[in-house]
């Protein structure tokens, strides 16, 4: 069975999720029957599992859980702010046995004895029932004739791994509730894979016919289950529909790096046909390249996921923190259907949990600090993503006492990030963005949650990688709300290509608005900064030349200007020439290059050579310190 682990491990954290996120509604409204049967579905798809497995402790506790919420499916139970504490304990017990680490025996035991302990108390205080329905419910069950069998077919899915596994939980469930006869094939050719996509099992007559089909659906890796009229012949074909199938996440990327290298080559052959002029090499090239833009598109729309798999494991996060801090918090997710490229998702998980972190410690006040501020005693904090052109964004915001504008400009005067020549020209938001920098912090007490500086700080690094931006604003008393806006794919994108003395550098179109050209004498200077005048808004220039360090050229009459747009502000990039727009394929810098600031990653031009793409985010950064 250890071959299959790893899927079994995959399956585990997707029902773990499914069953804290019904958990943690079940809490909001405890009579919400839809959460109950969705924690005792996911719950007893666990333990079927875990049987298989051979995994005994978390079959123990899944089965337990289980039988608690049959309880309460049965009106013999009611819920309890206890109760929710007691099945969030097992799920996290649960979690840690799934991944190998170790969990004390006797709190095994302990735990077990307690929901015991409940089920006992359960049956205690439930009416006694009537004498006639006690005296049938004991009488000896009676052989069941063929007359009253069912027969059941079961379609498994054409990708299944684990199919025996599969076929055995479906068995053992059946006769766990004394209902299964035998099956076609047998028992024996079961266990041995003797068989292809679909087994029959016979049951006896039952009432809950539907319920019993409904549970063996709710297997993973069953693809339909059904009963089987009798005008169906047994050598029947049933032709199901394939729908889905399961990738690894390695082979995706080989994918992924394929089609990469795909577009590399079409780039060069492209460059080639037309040096060559060869008609015919450019009419095939041409619809070569249909084919390949096709299969980019395709794996790109695999790659993309629904936020929702990241934001739906912050609830959890989120209540316990707030009930360890003794504040009340109201947490809403918003846009869980919006998709990202996986990539991007992954590496936002923990900016993410740090925002969400400083909104509950810093942001949220306790509730008697938020009644003598006539606010409700219950906060709330918003995590929402939107579609915008070219890209996500990603809100934080809370409803609490919001950035203190005179404790950060202290603590960055003390930090020499500012001075006070420099002070007197910052906006609201510059001042804000001074917590972006390392090691900012303006809590004074340092615990195990926050007040080391790291928060802000690691989410901008992280943004910066990723080609994103992050924005913070805030009010006084009335909360303060982080932006975070990111591209859809770091694979990928489209880009314009730009000269500048002599060298050749790649600007993300995400960034820019225009472009344009200007004279020499339409640039001007205002307190040592370069700017020029577009429809009657002045607009900062930024000299990558200078940026970057390159040999100084000569002046020109006439200049190109790439208007880039940074945080809701407008900035011109002066370069020499505009070559091309082009697709391109991002390459991380890695050793001494992944520190040099204004790049965000190389990618390999049409001839062959490589280019540095420009962080414009960044860029703009060095030229405002500059």
């Amino acid at each position: 069975m250890t071959n299959y682990e790893e899927l079994f491990i995959s399956e585990a954290e997707e029902y773990l999720d499914q069953v804290s996120d019904s958990i943690l509604k079940l809490e909001k409204d405890m009579n919400d029957i839809e959460a109950i049967n969705s924690i005792f579905r996911g719950m007893h798809t666990i333990k079927g599992m875990a049987a298989s497995m051979g995994y005994s402790s978390i079959t123990k506790i899944s089965h337990s859980i289980e039988d608690v919420m049959d309880l309460i499916r049965n009106e013999k139970l009611q819920v309890s702010t206890e109760l929710i504490d007691l099945l969030l304990k097992g799920t996290d017990y649960i979690q840690s046995l799934v991944h190998k680490k170790e969990v004390d025996e006797n709190i095994i035991k302990s735990f077990l004895k307690v929901i015991e302990s409940i089920k006992t108390g359960s049956e205690i205080v439930k009416e006694t029932k009537k004498a006639e329905e006690v005296k049938a419910e004991k009488k000896p069950v009676q052989k069941v004739s063929l007359s009253s069998e069912k027969a059941i077919k079961i379609i498994f899915a054409e990708d299944v791994v684990l199919k025996s596994a599969r076929a055995f939980v479906v068995i053992k469930n059946l006769q766990d509730n004394n209902l299964f006869i035998k099956s076609d094939p047998d028992y024996d050719s079961i266990m041995k894979e003797n068989f292809k996509d679909e087994i029959t099992v016979y049951i006896k007559g039952t009432s809950e016919i539907d319920k019993v089909i409904e549970e063996i659906k709710n297997i993973p890796e069953i693809k339909d289950a059904f009963v089987v009229k009798d005008e169906i012949k047994s050598d029947q074909e049933i032709v199901v529909e394939k729908k889905d199938i399961k990738v690894s996440l390695e082979r995706l990327d080989n994918l992924q790096n394929y089609a990469s290298e795909l577009v590399i080559a079409r780039g060069r052959l492209q460059q080639i046909a037309y040096s060559l002029q060869n008609e015919e090499l450019i009419n095939s090239l041409n619809s070569t390249s249909k084919i390949i833009s096709n299969i980019q598109d395709e794996i790109m729309k695999i790659r993309m996921v629904p936020v929702g798999q990241v934001f739906d494991r912050y609830p959890r996060y989120i209540r316990d923190l707030s009930n360890r801090l003794k504040k009340k918090v109201n947490f809403i997710i918003k846009g869980r259907d919006i998709e990202l490229d996986r990539a991007i998702l992954n590496s936002l998980a923990d900016p993410l949990l740090h925002l969400l972190k400083n909104a509950v410690d810093h942001g949220i006040e306790t509730p008697q600090e938020r009644i003598k501020n006539k606010k409700d005693e219950t906060g709330t904090i918003i995590l929402e993503a939107k579609r915008v052109k070219n890209g996500v964004l990603i809100t934080v915001s809370d409803d609490g006492k919001g950035l203190d504008k005179n404790k950060i400009i202290e603590k960055a005067l003390s930090l020499n990030l500012i001075d006070e020549e420099k002070l007197q020209h910052l906006s609201e938001s510059d001042i804000y963005s001074l917590i972006m920098n390392e090691g900012f912090s303006t809590k004074e007490e340092v615990n195990d949650i926050s007040g080391r500086g790291v928060g802000v700080g690691a989410v901008y690094n992280v943004l910066k990688q990723i080609g994103g931006t992050l924005e913070i604003s805030s009010q006084k008393d009335k909360g303060t709300v982080f932006t975070l806006k990111l591209p859809l794919t770091l694979a990928i994108i489209k880009t314009l290509i730009i000269e500048v003395s002599g060298e050749v550098y790649i600007i993300p179109l995400t960034h820019i608005v225009e472009t344009i050209d200007i004279n020499k004498n339409e640039i001007f200077t205002i307190m040592q900064k370069e700017v020029f005048v577009l429809r009657e808004q002045i607009i900062p220039l930024i000299r990558l030349s200078k940026i970057f360090k390159c040999e100084k050229i000569e002046e020109r009459e006439k200049y190109s200007i790439v208007l880039v747009e940074v945080e809701d502000s407008l900035y011109g990039i002066l370069v020499d020439n505009f070559l091309e727009q082009s697709e391109v394929v991002v390459k991380p810098l890695k050793g001494i290059l992944s520190g040099i600031h204004g790049l965000a990653g190389v990618s390999i031009l049409n001839n062959g050579m490589p280019s540095f793409i420009v962080d414009v985010p960044g860029v703009v950064s060095m030229a405002k310190e500059g």
